[in-house]
């Protein structure tokens, strides 16, 4: 299993695979690996690639790593009174923050409310 902990060694790790024409399976705390079809390839950890890269809560913008588990996330939101825009699933203990491209909207909570009068404010 591969392990990077750095974008270039990410980058080489996906060349080298590209370069030999094998295909990589690429996951962070892999607890989405029951759903749908078996993937093969090289596993590729993205775990230790994990942690804040920014956060301004006045701005509602957090950015995180690719293996930041979504507990870690939640917290560091819920310390500032704040949650995400989404409904990611909880699937067992360690579920990753890579995972809310296919998450539903929280469509009624205060927040989002916030977000799309801000959003309509700025268009009309």
């Amino acid at each position: 299993m591969l392990a990077p902990e750095t974008l270039d060694e990410i980058a080489a790790a996906v060349k080298a695979a590209n370069r030999h024409g094998e295909p990589l399976r690429i996951f962070g705390s892999d607890s989405k690996a029951f759903y749908g079809r078996r993937v093969v390839g090289t596993p590729l950890s993205l775990r230790m690639l994990s942690g804040v890269i920014a956060y301004e809560p006045t701005e509602l913008v957090v950015t995180v790593r690719a293996g930041t588990r979504t507990s870690d996330l939640e917290a560091l939101l819920a310390s500032e009174g704040q949650m995400l825009g989404c409904e990611p699933p909880h699937l067992g203990d360690d579920h990753g923050a890579a995972q809310f491209s296919n998450s539903p909207q929280r469509l009624f909570d205060h927040q989002n409310a916030f977000f799309s009068a801000v959003a309509l404010d700025k268009l009309v």
